[in-house]
């Protein structure tokens, strides 16, 4: 039997209540999310059991890592065995995630995260999310180009599995002159780009050891700490503790993990130490690339929602 918990602004919530509520999004059930990924309600019963257990402690990077961990028992098509535990700590690959227009990532939300890309620091760090991410202008765009009959026509012809550089063998070698027409190889190559940035968009993080990590985690941790010591009022608090989260989501410092343990745990822990009311969002993807302002909104719906389950 699970305690009752003890809360500022929930003195008499019951954990296993709590957990009906945080074990999963609610746009996903969870019968569903067990089926997609095997062992995803024993790596989140661990992971609420493990976060009624240390909300009173204070949060930091072995808050962090340790919170992230206790799901490692969920197992994904890319992991069979089970989430990696602990930070990334590979410098050959990097990682990833696609982002749905209107969902999770939104004109205002873009515009904010190329803001912070192009933001220089200092002579140390230079270009803090240049270190850890490529350029979201590359691969995510919400300008849809002007559409292009004849280069449609050669996007289609082609097979999918066919890499760039035997596409661009067949252009010097003349064969889609010969079915097409005279064709600058160049405005193709930069509409097809176009064209796959808007249907297909994407945040690419950069491979990184776990020094790297840290630093990383550290550095945003620290303006958190700043910022929320300079705000005046809950929306103020609000605000700030969205945009911690979001950073770190956008920054993915584990292999796997990332948005359950930054939307379930990190989001409703740093929401409990600024006496703020507790949040099941619909979507926890919704950090991945709203603006501040959407995440806010959704933040306080899932607070009222979490507020109606509750009593």
């Amino acid at each position: 039997m699970f305690k009752v918990i003890s809360n500022p602004t929930y003195a008499s919530i019951e954990c296993d209540k709590l957990m009906s509520v945080l074990m999963m999004e609610r746009s996903h059930s969870l019968s569903a999310m067990e089926d997609e990924e095997p062992g995803y309600k024993d790596g989140m019963i661990q992971a609420v059991t493990y976060f009624e257990s240390v909300k009173h402690e204070p949060f930091n990077i072995d808050w962090f890592i340790k919170m992230h961990d206790k799901m490692s028992s969920i197992k994904t098509s890319v992991y069979p065995n089970g989430i990696p535990k602990g930070l990334r700590n590979d410098p050959k690959s990097g990682e990833g995630f696609g982002l749905v227009r209107g969902e999770t990532f939104s004109k205002e939300g873009f515009k904010e995260l190329i803001e912070k890309y192009k933001v220089t620091l200092d002579e140390d760090n230079d270009f803090f999310y240049k270190a850890l991410m490529l350029n979201p202008e590359e691969y995510a765009s919400f300008e849809e180009p002007e559409s292009n009959v004849l280069f449609d026509k050669i996007a289609c012809s082609l097979d999918k599995n066919l890499d760039i550089r035997e596409i661009r063998n067949r252009f010097a070698e003349g064969s889609f002159e010969k079915k097409f027409g005279k064709i600058d190889p160049f405005k193709y190559f930069k509409y097809i780009s176009k064209k796959r940035t808007f249907e297909y968009p994407k945040l690419l993080q950069r491979p990184i050891r776990q020094e790297t990590a840290i630093w990383a985690f550290d550095f945003l941790f620290n303006q958190y700490k700043v910022a929320i010591a300079k705000a005046c009022s809950d929306d103020d608090k609000l605000s700030v503790i969205v945009s911690f989260c979001q950073s770190l989501d956008q920054v993915h410092l584990f292999k796997d993990g990332n948005i359950r343990t930054i939307g379930m745990f990190t989001l409703n822990k740093l929401l409990y130490d600024n006496n703020l009311p507790f949040c099941s969002l619909n979507d926890v993807n919704v950090f991945d690339c709203l603006s501040i302002q959407e995440l806010v909104d959704a933040v306080e719906e899932g607070q009222s929602y979490f507020k109606q389950l509750i009593y």
